[in-house]
């Protein structure tokens, strides 16, 4: 493992002891005698989460235990972390012997894969979740978060655990997954506009008029390998056998949400009450609105050039508007980028020429 990176690292640990330099040096050498954090925790009597589990990733390393050291990123990769960090995780993964067995946590609970394509409605499911059990959510991503990785041995926190994805991993296969599925009209018009309003991107009549971001015939492809690959692999889990249970977007949002959400819990392991989603909901409603009160471009506002795709997009309320604002070359571009057939497959779609221009579109019954 890079020496420098390590030196790093202990760097790192120093200054969060703030005891001195020599200090990390201790620390690994105790937690080469000790497995887990709260071991560590009891033979130091150091309280600092992050500093013990630099340290147990370094020693685990050093004894050539890369899926073991992994099981620390909840404590040390998170949003803030240094590149350091982010770059010690993605060698120790590169590393890492594939997973046979299932993701668990420090008291042998299965980690909750809560995955979907981006505009899906994970936000939302996981705002509920984190709001009914506090510190129960994690994400598959070092720029979101604490951070859980696919490649560990088990995760060194206690449950429950649920993990966001946007990648349907073959990783996952062992564990039970909770796989939100929107249609992928309604999702690519939802993303290009997300994409759209990121800090800093300039918007134009072309690009508001398109939705090659969100396929990825626009930039460098399609974000986490498209909606349709993501479609496929979900459903293909699903009737192979595996825990995975489909909730679609319209469910999450609409009136049965509550047992929607409930039922996908307690078929993954994890029991919520109706009391427990009330609270969670709340707190999922507060955090979208905080969420817009911080950045307005992240309302529903027209920020388009009179006519484009998504300035009618804009105007529409409700799911399934694709059907009101996209022309003939939408529903082809889509078609041409493969969305017809797992719209098909998950039931989205029940005409395999519906992107044709001689095909009339019925309207929604939402």
């Amino acid at each position: 493992m890079n020496d420098t990176l390590q030196t790093a690292l202990a760097a790192e640990i120093d200054e969060r002891l703030d005891a001195g330099s020599g200090a990390a040096a201790d620390l690994i050498t105790v937690a080469g005698k000790h497995g887990r954090l709260t071991e560590l925790r009891r033979a130091t009597e150091i309280d600092d989460n992050t500093a013990l589990g630099l340290a147990l990733m370094i020693a685990h390393a050093r004894a050539g235990r890369p899926a073991e050291a992994l099981a620390q990123t909840p404590h040390c990769v998170t949003r803030d972390a240094t590149n350091a960090v982010r770059r010690f995780a993605h060698k120790l993964e590169a590393k890492a012997p594939p997973r046979d067995g299932p993701l668990l946590t420090r008291d042998g609970t299965p980690v909750i894969i809560v995955a979907s394509y981006p505009r899906s409605g994970n936000t939302r499911f996981l705002n509920i979740v984190s709001g009914a059990f506090p510190r129960a959510r994690y994400t598959a991503f070092m720029s979101e978060g604490r951070y859980v990785s696919p490649h560990a041995a088990f995760v060194d926190v206690p449950g429950p655990v649920t993990v966001k994805d946007h990648v349907f991993r073959s990783e996952y296969r062992h564990n039970p997954v909770i796989a939100l599925l929107r249609d992928g009209r309604d999702c690519a018009l939802s993303h290009q506009d997300f994409l759209l309003r990121r800090p800093g991107t300039r918007v134009t009549a072309e690009n508001a008029d398109s939705l090659g971001l969100a396929t990825g015939t626009e930039g460098e492809g399609p974000l986490f390998g498209g909606w349709p690959a993501f479609t496929r692999a979900a459903l293909e889990a699903k009737a192979a056998g595996h825990a995975v249970e489909i909730v679609r977007y319209p469910d999450l949002v609409g009136p049965e949400g509550a047992a929607v959400v409930t039922g996908a819990l307690t078929a993954s392991g994890l029991k919520m009450s109706a009391a427990q989603y009330e609270e969670g909901l709340a707190f999922a409603q507060k955090r979208a609105n905080d969420l817009r009160t911080k950045n307005v471009r992240w309302e529903r506002t027209k920020i388009y050039p009179e006519g484009t795709l998504l300035s009618r997009w804009v105007e529409e309320e409700g799911d399934s508007t694709w059907r009101a604002v996209f022309a003939d070359r939408h529903r082809r571009a889509l078609h041409e980028a493969g969305f017809t057939e797992p719209l098909l497959a998950a039931g989205f779609e029940s005409d395999p020429n519906w992107w044709s221009p001689d095909r009339a579109i019925v309207p929604s019954r939402d």
